[in-house]
């Protein structure tokens, strides 16, 4: 709905899950029987969900904005027999539940100049717990080296938001950065546990709240065209998140990355050089999911597209041109990343 200096917009949507996981576990001693798990016994969930934005033009300069998201969702497991296992573990927990979640924002877009706009965003938002958290049963984590058991009766986490940025726009250059806190109380995760087996087999921890955690980053971003045929683009971004109630670093959070860019050439022939670097992560978790540190890193591309005629794009890319040996710190089981890779590719448009 759109009416002079007011814009109105209301979405509804829904989504159903069926989820089913199951493990077979052949060993390789012959004389022991085949064992059967259910990991996930038919969960289902069925969500509707309704937003409302509203958007008013305050004056030429000034703009504001708001918005809510209400959802319902049913939750369920059908599996008979997995509900009584599940039931066996949590006793008198309702595996059947209606659960809802409602988000509020309020913004504040301003423009000081032509070209140059300041904006905040102060939001309060809601997360229902997943299909995973409520009722994964013997899950293996391969990144921590950990099982997880879900827990039907887990409350929403809920966070306070706070964003603020600017933006930079004329005809050759576009720059904005950005910066936000976010606090998130009933944070879900697997519950830290001291049970590491001596006989080497992995933790089993329960998912569960660990209390109150803080999250803050900024991201920072500009392409600039410095002639008609040469453009640039370079970007760095951070994240920073604690488990407060339990003084620990978040899991999985990737240290501060820069990448920069140059683009050569007219769209015919074009050229293309970049360059991605990323710190070293020592702050790590050491309780919440244990990783190990990460070395800082950095890795060239180059890539060089050629258009025979208009419909017709033919492009050659090598991926790491030095080889260099590195880990992504949110690789999984601290696999590699690839090493020099060759990648020739032809695409037309009809």
């Amino acid at each position: 709905y759109t009416e002079m200096s007011n814009i109105v917009k209301v979405v509804l949507d829904a989504t159903y899950l069926a989820a089913t996981a199951t493990m077979q576990m052949i060993p390789l001693d012959t004389s022991v029987s085949t064992m059967f798990m259910t990991n996930i016994g038919d969960a289902r969930i069925g969500t509707i969900g309704t937003s409302v934005s509203w958007e008013h033009l305050v004056s030429d300069d000034l703009t504001i904005r708001s918005g809510a998201r209400v959802d319902v969702s049913t939750r369920t497991v059908q599996d008979q027999s997995f509900r009584s296992v599940l039931g066996g573990y949590y006793p008198g927990v309702d595996l059947d539940q209606i659960a809802s979640a409602v988000s509020v924002n309020a913004a504040v877009y301003y423009t000081l100049a032509e070209g140059l706009q300041l904006w905040s965003v102060l939001a309060r938002s809601e997360r229902m717990p997943t299909h995973l958290e409520m009722y994964g049963f013997w899950l293996y984590d391969p990144q921590a080296n950990i099982v997880t058991i879900g827990r039907p009766d887990l409350a929403n986490e809920h966070a306070w938001s706070i964003d603020v940025g600017t933006s930079y726009r004329t005809e050759d250059l576009r720059a904005s950065i950005s910066a936000w806190v976010r606090r998130i109380d009933n944070y879900i995760a697997p519950v830290p546990t001291q049970d590491t087996a001596a006989s080497g087999q992995p933790p089993t921890r329960y998912m569960g709240s660990i209390g109150t955690a803080d999250l803050t980053g900024f991201d920072a971003s500009a392409t600039i065209r410095v002639l008609p045929w040469w453009s640039m683009q370079a970007s760095v971004r951070g994240i920073w998140g604690v488990g407060v109630t339990i003084n620990d670093p978040l899991p999985l959070i990737a240290p501060v990355q820069v990448s920069i860019r140059a683009v050569v050439g007219e769209r015919a022939l074009q050229g293309e050089v970049a360059l991605y670097a990323s710190a070293a992560q020592n702050r790590i978790s050491r309780s919440i999911l244990p990783e190990d540190a990460t070395a800082s890193w950095a890795r060239a591309d180059v890539l060089l597209a050629w258009r025979p005629i208009p419909e017709l794009r033919i492009q050659a890319s090598c991926t790491n041109i030095l080889d260099t040996f590195y880990h992504e710190h949110t690789s999984i089981n601290n696999m590699p990343s690839r090493g020099r890779s060759f990648n020739l590719g032809v695409r037309a448009e009809l």
